[in-house]
């Protein structure tokens, strides 16, 4: 309990929690502002369709939003597992001075954590938990902000089938003593992106999966409004894509800018034109939100069912960690890459092995969370910034 302590204390120290103490009681689940019933009251859903998925417009209270894809963390958390252990040393070897690291791990894996040195460096924090899987991005907590309470953490629904996965953000939440919202939708955390300012995105899939169609508008105004997202582009489900997971096909690189998987149409025409409708409803989304928006198309593999995706990709302060692939043609990869570094010159590209993390239907994005964001409280509160866009 010491170590939960300390940890609690270093992630106090670099901000992540706001109005807390290391002697304070962790304080229960939040039962502040009721985001979804405030938007009941403006009405519902405006629902815009396209030829497949749809662009929602979704009236949301002024200062909640969905933490962007692209802000560097203060906590890079990740679940120790010994089948990619190399896997994870380059992840916390990358984080250094970047982020702290939370490596979670099962108390029947904790002598081989010793063996495997992986909790000693400095900026490493070992937090002992039961785990059913290693997908931290899926069933950990999704993080807002907002003018009222700073960090707010939502927890939904998980699969039935990980029970102990399901408790985490609970668990993770009394620890860090972070705020938490219970919803009785399902999201995994990497079905959904955002660009931090209202703008969000999830496939059709990810959609039916939380238990909403676009017929219901009204609760799928809440689901928005606790999110914080105000226009939404429903994007069409990529054929073969078999997470179903927007992150696995874009991902925001700031307010301004999102990567679309781009593939070759004479080999997978059915796929490519969907990737390309994925980027025409982003924009179009962007158009209704009256925000700008720049599209960098990132070349993927594709073989079957598996996605070499080199947007399914983690941030950190200067750094974007990027999956490495055996499986795929040199060309492909370094032709991403060299996206990957127009669209971010100023970041540093280090590319991980990532062979196992897909053979399990992830990448590196799947494999990490990010929470708190010294770059969102330097920028100021999230009314301010949507009063001065609109003013």
């Amino acid at each position: 309990m010491a170590r939960w302590s300390s940890f609690a204390c270093a992630l106090l120290a670099l901000g992540l929690m706001r109005d807390a103490s290391c002697a304070s009681p962790p304080p229960a689940r939040t039962g502040g502002v009721d985001y979804g019933s405030a938007v009941a009251e403006h009405g519902r859903a405006q629902i815009v369709h396209m030829s497949r998925g749809a662009v929602v417009v979704a009236e949301r209270p002024l200062g909640r939003s969905l933490r962007g894809d692209f802000e560097p963390p203060d906590m890079l958390l990740l679940a120790y597992n010994r089948d990619w252990i190399e896997t994870l040393r380059a992840v916390v070897s990358a984080a250094e001075g970047q982020a702290r690291v939370g490596l979670l791990v099962t108390p029947s894996e904790v002598s081989h954590l010793g063996q495997s040195g992986l909790g000693n460096p400095p900026h490493v924090d070992v937090l002992r938990t039961a785990l059913d899987s290693p997908w931290i991005r899926d069933y950990g907590p999704i993080e807002t902000y907002d003018d009222v309470f700073g960090a707010v953490w939502l927890d939904y629904d998980y699969t039935w089938s990980r029970p102990a996965d399901d408790r985490l953000p609970r668990w993770l939440a009394r620890v860090l003593r972070t705020r938490l919202e219970a919803s009785t939708f399902v999201l995994d955390g990497g079905a959904i992106i955002s660009n931090g300012q209202g703008l969000c995105a999830l496939t059709t899939t990810s959609l039916a999966d939380s238990g909403l169609t676009l017929e219901r508008d009204a609760e799928l105004a809440r689901f928005l409004a606790a999110l914080g997202c105000a226009v939404t582009a429903v994007l069409p489900q990529v054929p073969g894509e078999r997470t179903g997971h927007a992150d696995m096909i874009g991902q925001f690189l700031s307010p301004e800018h999102v990567m679309v998987a781009e593939l070759d149409a004479r080999i997978h025409p059915e796929t490519a034109a969907r990737l390309d409708e994925t980027a025409e409803q982003l924009l179009a989304a962007a158009g209704m939100a009256n925000q700008p928006l720049e599209v960098s198309r990132v070349p993927i593999a594709v073989d079957g069912n598996r996605f070499y995706s080199y947007v399914n990709a983690t941030r950190l302060r200067s750094r974007l960690l990027v999956p490495k692939f055996s499986f795929v043609p040199e060309t492909v990869e370094q032709t991403a890459y060299r996206a990957l570094r127009v669209a971010l010159p100023a970041v540093e590209l280090v590319a991980i092995d990532a062979d196992k993390l897909i053979n399990h239907g992830g990448a590196l994005h799947c494999l990490t969370l990010g929470l708190g964001s010294s770059e969102r409280r330097q920028r100021g509160p999230a009314a301010k910034r949507i009063r001065k866009r609109r003013g």
